[in-house]
């Protein structure tokens, strides 16, 4: 069971952002894509959920998506964390999460409590009251109440405080255990290289560099990342 992309393609007028990449996500496995600002990050991401027009091919655990529209795509098994850290700054923490659940599936917000405990604590607290790393929390809850196979996150440390992206990673490791694969795009080298089993470097538009974190911490391309050498 897998969540492949083969050939994808993102072309805005004349620019392709995303130039012919092919990945593949394992249920349970994390991945990450790394690259500098520009690098087509957001463009893969939107594409995949659906948010986005795309040439190539998405296909989850063996059933094609590629021309579904985003719903359906969520319906086959796959959720989606923007960058944004969005919450609604009306709606109660519980309510904000309940958003994500499926018809009928009252019991798992208590089942999501045990892994973000800041539901149990602020469930009646409003979205405009909570802190940057909490909201990045509820977006997550959110998204995992849908009971994904796939659960998409672009950029889910940017803006954080570190004591907030270490809360977020928490999560990102027991998910595996949940048998849900996580797809992270993120700018932060040193996330990426310590959680995931496979990483991809993408630079303007293409995946440069592929493999597991010990192959690729030492390649010369991964050191202008870290040092923002390499242009966008």
């Amino acid at each position: 069971m897998a969540l492949e992309i083969n050939d994808l393609t993102v072309q805005y007028g004349p620019i392709r952002a995303v130039q012919g990449i092919d990945l593949r996500v394992e249920r349970g496995e994390i991945v990450s894509v790394i690259g500098p600002n520009g690098a087509g990050k957001t463009s893969l991401m939107s594409a995949l959920v659906g948010l986005i027009s795309h040439g190539g091919d998405v296909v989850i655990d063996g059933e094609a998506s590629t021309r579904a529209a985003s719903h359906v795509r969520a319906r086959a098994g796959i959720a989606f964390v923007p960058d944004a850290h969005g919450v609604f700054p009306e709606l109660t923490v519980r309510e904000q999460v309940m958003l994500g659940a499926q018809k009928g599936d009252t019991g798992v917000y208590d089942e999501l409590a045990a892994s973000f405990p800041l539901l149990a604590e602020f469930a009646d607290r409003e979205g405009g009251a909570l802190s940057g790393g909490q909201k990045q929390l509820v977006s997550m809850a959110r998204a995992i109440a849908a009971r994904p196979k796939y659960l998409l996150m672009d950029e889910p440390s940017i803006g954080l405080s570190p004591v907030a992206i270490r809360g977020v990673i928490d999560v990102v490791r027991g998910l595996g255990d949940l048998g849900i694969g996580v797809l992270m795009a993120e700018q932060n080298v040193k996330i990426a290289m310590t959680e995931s089993s496979v990483v991809h470097v993408m630079v303007r538009g293409r995946i440069e560099l592929s493999g597991p974190p010990a192959e690729l911490q030492d390649d010369a391309l991964v050191e202008d990342l870290y040092l923002g050498r390499r242009g966008q």
